[in-house]
């Protein structure tokens, strides 16, 4: 005889009567749950704006440009390292990229909010909503002085060749 042939015991009253009784007194409050602010919509969704409207021409990059960049923005050595490698003081060789799964969330919330769209299906473009958002946001003194410093240091240097240059070697020497 299998499982699948038997039929489930069935529950005696007794038992149903103090599932019922104790699940009128269960209660459950909703608590706030501390969240790391590089998870935070309300900061990565700016950031992204104004890293492509600062650091890709056209106010368009691809995914893996894009997850460079963020990867460079989040950590002072990761922004020395990113800065030395496009001034020739590194080789590709000696720099490992990490990626990081949370910003395909962040661009997929960016465009839910409209702020972002993908023209080509490759490429990631700001909106005109976008370009308003990164333009405020740049325009603001206070606000991601740092992230805007570094932007301003890199530039547009970091073009899609020079992105599959470093892809095509990082993928050569982990092989």
């Amino acid at each position: 005889m299998s499982v699948l042939d038997t039929t489930p015991t069935p529950t005696p009253n007794y038992l149903l009567a103090a599932l019922r009784k104790s699940a009128s007194v269960v209660s459950f409050t909703a608590r706030p749950i501390p969240l790391h602010a590089d998870y935070r919509p309300i900061w990565r969704v700016p950031l992204l704006a104004i890293t492509i409207r600062l650091c890709c021409h056209a106010s368009r990059t691809s995914l893996t440009r894009l997850h460079i960049l963020n990867w460079a923005v989040r950590t002072p050595s990761a922004r020395r390292e990113l800065l030395a490698l496009l001034d020739g003081k590194k080789r590709p060789q000696d720099v490992i990229v990490r990626t990081e799964p949370t910003l395909n969330f962040v661009v997929d919330l960016a465009l839910g909010e409209k702020v972002v769209s993908f023209p080509r299906g490759d490429r990631v473009a700001l909106t005109e909503r976008g370009i308003a958002l990164a333009d405020e946001v740049i325009q603001t003194e206070d606000c991601f002085e740092v992230e805007k410093a570094f932007f301003a240091a890199l530039g547009k240097q970091l073009t899609e060749e020079w992105v599959g240059e470093l892809v095509k070697v990082s993928f050569q020497d982990r092989s």
